[in-house]
């Protein structure tokens, strides 16, 4: 679906910009999580809705949940591509 399609982009836009970005190699996914938390609370509290950023949130919630916390952020791509 398109949805699925946007969320895909969004994922891997995100993995790409962690990626080539300055941030040290132990950036894990329970750091982008936070980050996307700390985005989610303040598009609440603007009343600003954010639809792919909660859906980002979502997904990487997920993988936390599913032990993958502590893996570092390029394992996204990994995971994506073995869902395919």
């Amino acid at each position: 679906s398109q949805n699925w399609e946007a969320f895909a982009h969004l994922i891997l836009f995100l993995t790409l910009f962690f990626l080539f970005s300055d941030v040290n190699d132990s950036f894990s996914l329970l750091n982008v999580l936070k980050d996307l938390s700390l985005a989610q609370n303040a598009s609440v509290e603007s009343n600003s809705p954010t639809p792919l950023g909660s859906l980002a949130y979502n997904f990487y919630k997920q993988m936390s949940n599913q032990g993958f916390a502590r893996k570092d952020f390029g394992f996204v791509y990994e995971y994506l591509k073995s869902k395919q």
